[in-house]
């Protein structure tokens, strides 16, 4: 566990809204965005803005209509692999479910 001056140290960016303390002025510059409405990162293509870059990036996967991520068990497809994680999840909640059915009910 870092603390007093030693941690300063290290983190030598300091938020000045909330304290909170970062290694690079990159970190602090980005830190400092949840603090405002401010989002400087407009998609091209529709109204939507991010507050960072790679969030823009993510979003922008959508205007290409290519679904590429596709779940093994019923086929249905996703622009993103964290909304098919989303999605598998259901299947395995589904399973558990049909498995370990509530006490006092049958699957059969």
């Amino acid at each position: 566990i870092h603390s007093g001056l030693k941690a300063q140290k290290e983190r030598p960016w300091v938020c000045g809204v909330c304290g909170a303390a970062h290694i690079r002025k990159e970190h602090l510059d980005r830190h400092q965005l949840t603090h405002t409405d401010e989002r400087p990162y407009a998609c091209p293509l529709c109204p939507k803005a991010f507050k960072h870059n790679e969030h823009l990036s993510r979003h922008l996967v959508i205007h290409s209509g290519h679904k590429t991520q596709v779940c093994t068990e019923c086929g249905k497809m996703f622009y993103r692999k964290d909304h098919l994680r989303k999605h598998a999840e259901s299947h395995r909640n589904k399973r558990l479910k049909q498995e370990h059915p509530p006490i006092g009910i049958s699957n059969v």
